[in-house]
């Protein structure tokens, strides 16, 4: 059986396969902010940031790190080369040659 991720691509591959994997990777990160809020846990701090970048604002949450570690998996799974930007991870290359 297909897991939810697929089916939601699958379901919005009429709109073109990379705005169908984006709108995917989205609504799953929905799901994760949603099920982190019911727990209450999206809150907790799980890293502090280092150095002058948003030295004013330090604290890294769950929800963050947690909904941005989704996007870097799915796109790995891509296997194809992205650069991912992220305010608590910096700069990451995936699936770079």
């Amino acid at each position: 059986m297909q897991n939810l991720f697929e089916i939601r691509r699958n379901n919005w591959n009429s709109n073109g396969e990379l705005s169908a994997f984006n709108l995917a990777c989205v609504a799953e990160a929905l799901d994760s902010v949603q099920l982190m809020s019911q727990k209450n846990i999206g809150w907790e701090e799980v890293e502090m940031r280092v150095g002058e970048f948003k030295s004013w604002d330090p604290d890294i949450l769950k929800v963050d790190k947690d909904t941005e570690n989704g996007f870097i998996t799915r796109l790995k799974e891509r296997e194809k080369p992205f650069i991912f930007l992220s305010e608590e991870a910096g700069r990451i290359e995936i699936n770079q040659l």
